[in-house]
């Protein structure tokens, strides 16, 4: 997706014959986004990625959510009873039509192998280190990182024997860089951006894995499980090209504009999907003019709703607290809490935070409620 990248062997042409280190012919793979219109990645394999030897349907997930009242929402980022893999310890907390929004705290490596292929994943690393394994090379992941997953590409997620706190969006569109970050005629990024190519880490590459026996990749489709095993290892690559591969760029590549006055979240995009736009708070300088407000507005979204999640530190005006989740459905006003105009000012703000604004109308689920936090309505009322 985001700048051309190759690795390994390819032939000199796409769709042409090649010949592996084993002897034989490759078995060349498209995989596409939006049809055959959009990016693409061409892998070729040791051994056909149709080969199966069986499939299997699991029960659906979990898909009801909670009847709450329309009002701001404050939840802990830790969801109870959360343990397994990335995908078994997942507890998905507000549901999209588009897109969903998830908490995971993964204790083991994944089992098997898993692939998403109803959604492009986002997984926002705010703790924990690892590796992202795949058919295009090993991902090394840690704090901080934002890790983007195409969908349909199979992965093993290999946590380090780490506290792990994840974030997971899932959306139906593609995930993509905001067209308005690189110049439209040669989609180099533009020196305005907050982050370059050189920020972009790709897979490195590995030497293709030459197994055969049973090998199980869980799929998701939504809700809707099915669980298929090839007859061989699906990363059996020895060489790859394209712009769709799994990718991270670390919260401290990025790099905020600021002014004299405080900027609206929207101008700290880092990625946009059909619907929905993703924005990060990273540490920075305050707004210097004298009279510029120690926070940003309150506000109404008359059509969009809004997840805020302070990853840490605190900037003692507007923050209720790191590691917390606040939901503000469009139509109610939401801001800072009330003495924000009484705080002295500093140069600096110390908060990491991740912000998702979409159209969707988000449904709360139990896992949601499991989590809520003490919502007072008069920690917003007026000044003390």
């Amino acid at each position: 997706m985001p700048i051309y990248r190759s690795s390994g062997l390819l032939p000199q042409k796409h769709f042409t014959l090649l010949k592996g280190p084993h002897g034989g012919w490759c078995h060349e793979e498209l995989i596409t986004h939006q049809g055959f219109g959009g990016e693409t990645a061409l892998l070729y394999h040791l051994r056909p990625p149709t080969s199966m030897l069986r499939v299997e349907e699991l029960e659906p997930l979990d898909n009801a959510t909670a009847d709450t009242p329309l009002r701001n929402y404050l939840f802990a980022a830790s969801p109870p009873d959360s343990a397994g893999d990335q995908l078994a310890s997942r507890r998905t907390f507000f549901r999209g039509e588009h897109v969903s929004f998830s908490l995971a705290t993964p204790t083991a490596p994944t089992d098997g192998f898993y692939r998403n292929g109803w959604s492009d994943e986002l997984v926002l690393v705010t703790s924990g280190s690892g590796v992202l394994r795949s058919a295009f090379g090993d991902l090394r992941y840690r704090d901080l990182d934002l890790v983007h997953v195409p969908r349909s590409v199979t992965v093993q997620w290999i946590p380090d024997a780490v506290p792990h706190h994840t974030v997971v969006v899932e959306s139906t569109a593609p995930i993509s860089i905001p067209p308005h970050f690189r110049d439209p005629s040669t989609g180099q990024f533009r020196e305005s951006a907050p982050y370059h190519e050189r920020d972009i880490r790709a897979p490195e590459s590995r030497e293709a894995v030459d197994e055969t026996g049973e090998f199980p990749i869980l799929v998701k489709y939504g809700s809707r499980r099915a669980r298929y095993w090839l007859d061989h290892h699906p990363f059996d690559v020895v060489g790859w090209d394209g712009y769709l591969y799994p990718f991270a760029l670390n919260l401290d590549d990025y790099e905020p504009k600021v002014g004299r006055i405080d900027a609206l979240p929207d101008q700290y995009q880092v990625f946009v999907t059909e619907g929905t736009l993703m924005m990060v708070i990273v540490p920075r300088r305050r707004a210097d003019h004298p009279d510029s407000s120690p926070a940003q507005p309150h506000h109404m979204n008359t059509d969009i709703d809004e997840i805020l999640y302070r990853i840490g530190g605190s900037n003692r005006a507007t923050d209720p607290g790191a590691g917390t989740i606040t939901l503000h459905p469009r139509g109610l006003a939401h801001g800072p809490r009330a003495g924000f105009l009484d705080q002295p000012k500093t140069d600096m703000l110390p908060l990491y935070g991740f912000m998702l604004d979409t159209r969707d109308h988000l449904q709360v689920t139990e896992h949601a409620v499991a989590a809520m936090q003490d919502n007072d309505l008069a920690a917003w009322r007026g000044n003390p």
